[in-house]
């Protein structure tokens, strides 16, 4: 009887702190149900045991159904902590949160975490874990996420850091949407190429026995026309907004060719081939009253860079920024000057046919200094690049003379190191379109200087094979054409 008198003492008790602290604080936390989930539920037990265990004799627990009133204070449903409503929603009657009156010496009101409900024929295993109270929407100090970046509404152009990932120190995007680059990233680009050389010194090869002052053919004959070819370029940022690439352009070999013929075989050569004798017989007699006569000259172009530079930042604007690098170019020439005696076609005797054939490669390797230079408006640009260095080449020359059967006159080969002058410049347009690609039209021009030819190895007198062994590196070259193609950035 004294153990049941206790506990009708000690549940008066606590019902009575429960109803003076709701009393005090209208949003503390109470066991209630939603109107959507009303239903039956077992209060959780007081003291040490079940009342079963302390008395036997007692009734078991009964049922509480708790009425949906608009006093009640309920406790919805967790929100989500990235939705934009709030997650505790006041009564009416309410005062808002943070909203004590400057004057007021109560402390403002506080939430406590809100403990998680178990319903009937749940386990706990299976609810989900309580939401972390660091989501407070600027009750913490706590930096957003990339998850919690604001939409965008329309009209703003702002840029924030979350709206181009890909924008970083290497520049700023002033508005121009598409106008930065990433460091630390790889970009390339593929263009096809259709350039030209200026024509070579001319010589004079062939005349008419009975004009002598006649010049019918020359080794401008073989013209190099304009020709296409490639170009590739790997890059890769580094170094915040520096780079380091390479660069590869190269043009196909072209053929060239140009003749004179006269049935009446009166061609002949203003070359003095004196006494030189090819298979025992004077190899001059092939080429001085002959029928026909053939220029053919053969060009192929290489270019190799490796250049360090500071990459513009892609933003709205000029921009200038300097490069240093190494270079290697390669430029090969080969001409042929053919004939064929008197009342033969070429291809059908061999021993009537006479040949010299030269051949010089100029391999120039150096460094090289220059710069780039950008005029972006957003989308559509201007650029410009000029380089120049100093380039030791690598000069290897043959001469051959010799009949159609391979019977030889002479065979000279001779090297030589010189020191040229390489500059180069492009001009062009680009358009970008996507984050990614740019379009591009590029005019380049390249001089060279102290380089050989295949034209002035030409002497005069052929059996002077000290002057023909003695390589003439005093040329100079201008390659020029347009490259159309296209950049990715990745």
């Amino acid at each position: 009887m004294k153990t049941f008198s206790f506990c009708v003492c000690l549940t008066a008790f606590l019902s009575l702190a429960a109803s003076s602290t709701h009393a005090q604080y209208p949003y503390h936390r109470v066991t209630s149900v939603s109107p959507a989930d009303q239903g039956d539920f077992t209060p959780p037990s007081i003291g040490l045991g079940s009342p079963n265990t302390l008395n036997p004799n007692l009734s078991p627990p009964t049922v509480m159904r708790l009425p949906s009133t608009s006093q009640s204070h309920t406790t919805p449903p967790m929100a989500n902590p990235r939705s934009s409503t709030p997650r505790y929603s006041a009564p009416r009657h309410s005062t808002p949160l943070n909203s004590t009156p400057l004057n007021s010496t109560t402390p403002p009101r506080r939430y406590t975490q809100p403990q998680s409900v178990v319903p009937r024929g749940v386990s706990q295993q299976t609810l989900p874990p309580p939401v972390s109270p660091r989501r407070n929407y600027g009750r913490l100090n706590e930096s957003p996420s990339p998850s919690d970046k604001p939409a965008a509404s329309p009209g703003n152009n702002t840029t924030t850091k979350y709206d181009e990932p890909w924008a970083d120190s290497c520049g700023t995007l002033d508005g121009c949407g598409s106008c930065g680059r990433r460091c630390g990233c790889w970009y390339g680009s593929l263009a096809g190429l259709y350039m030209t050389r200026d024509q070579p010194k001319s010589a004079w090869l062939t005349y008419d026995l009975g004009n002598p002052a006649s010049a019918l053919l020359s080794s401008q004959d073989a013209q190099y026309d304009w020709n296409g070819g490639w170009q590739m370029t790997l890059g890769r940022q580094i170094f915040d907004c520096y780079a380091l690439e390479v660069t590869y352009w190269g043009l196909a070999p072209q053929d060239s060719y140009g003749s004179v013929r006269d049935p009446g075989d009166m061609l002949a050569t203003p070359l003095d081939m004196g006494a030189l004798m090819a298979g025992g017989v004077l190899i001059g007699n092939l080429f001085d009253g002959a029928r026909e006569h053939r220029v053919a000259r053969r060009n192929e172009f290489h270019n190799v860079e490796v250049n360090f530079l500071r990459v513009p930042t892609r933003s709205c604007g000029a921009r200038i920024d300097w490069l240093v690098g190494f270079r290697y170019f390669r430029f090969d020439e080969d001409f042929l000057f053919s004939s064929v005696d008197a009342g033969v076609e070429f291809g059908t005797t061999p021993l009537a046919e006479g040949y010299y054939e030269i051949a010089v490669d100029n391999d120039l390797y150096g460094m090289q200094l220059g710069a780039r230079a950008n005029w972006d408006f957003c989308r559509f640009g201007f650029h410009a690049s000029p380089k120049f260095g100093v380039y030791g080449n690598r000069i290897s020359h043959r001469s051959q003379l010799y009949r159609g059967d391979g019977a030889t006159a002479f065979d000279i080969r001779s090297d030589k190191t010189e020191t040229s002058l390489m500059a180069e410049l492009e001009l062009g347009v680009h358009y970008r379109f996507g984050n990614r690609w740019r379009l591009f039209s590029t005019y380049r021009a390249l001089a060279i200087t102290r380089i050989a030819t295949a034209d002035d190895q030409i002497p005069p007198f052929l059996e002077d094979a000290a002057g023909i062994a003695d390589i003439d590196a005093s040329a100079s070259m201008i390659l020029h054409g347009f490259a159309f193609g296209a950049e990715l950035t990745y």
